[in-house]
């Protein structure tokens, strides 16, 4: 009887200890060693609700600072070198000119060229600058006074045609420009430019 006892007692004890191995098993996250949970679910390396990493900085995100669109400096000494060359043709125009209409765009040069030469000479003086006329302005001057007649007049109305052109497309960049007295100059007078473009491209026709 007693063995029987003692067989009953052995007995329970592997039980109880066959339960708490099971139980050690199943608590906590229930990931065996294989990164398989009591599911059947694989966990490994899920990275849910990750955060992602860096993002890489590209052309595309990286904010620059554009170019101006003019140098200042140059801007000012380029214009007054076209203006004063503007004056000394249009004075040639109302000397030597036979058409009245080229004749009269000669004496607008000379008005209209002094008053903005005036205006920039003062911009360019605050900035320790002295305008000069340009040596591509004299030579064409110089050529110019050796015709005379429709000769004299075709080829100043070309010249200005040619001026113009160039003169109108620096003063639209210069009204971009972020040097503000630049931009102001330019912003006043471009519409005179232009105009002045389109009277001589008319004397043409």
């Amino acid at each position: 009887m007693k063995n029987l006892f003692n067989l009953f007692m052995i007995t329970l004890a592997i039980s109880a200890l066959t339960a708490c191995s099971s139980t050690k098993g199943t608590a906590g996250s229930d990931v065996d060693s294989t990164g398989t949970n009591a599911a059947g679910t694989d966990t490994t390396n899920t990275n849910l609700n990750t955060p992602a990493g860096p993002t890489a900085l590209t052309s595309g995100n990286v904010q620059t600072t554009a170019p101006d669109t003019v140098n200042a400096i140059q801007f000012i000494q380029e214009a007054g070198a076209a203006g004063m060359k503007e004056v000394e043709l249009g004075k040639l125009a109302q000397s030597k000119a036979v058409n009245q209409g080229v004749k009269a765009y000669g004496t607008m040069m000379v008005s209209d060229h002094a008053k903005a030469n005036a205006d920039l000479k003062t911009l360019a003086s605050s900035r320790n600058l002295t305008l000069a006329a340009s040596p591509e302005g004299t030579a064409a001057a110089t050529e110019l006074g050796k015709l005379s007649g429709t000769n004299f007049d075709v080829a100043y109305v070309k010249m200005m045609i040619a001026d113009h052109t160039k003169t109108v497309e620096m003063f639209n960049m210069a009204t971009r420009s972020s040097d503000p007295e630049v931009k102001a100059y330019a912003t006043k007078y471009l519409p005179a430019l232009k105009a002045h473009l389109t009277q001589v491209s008319a004397l043409l026709k």
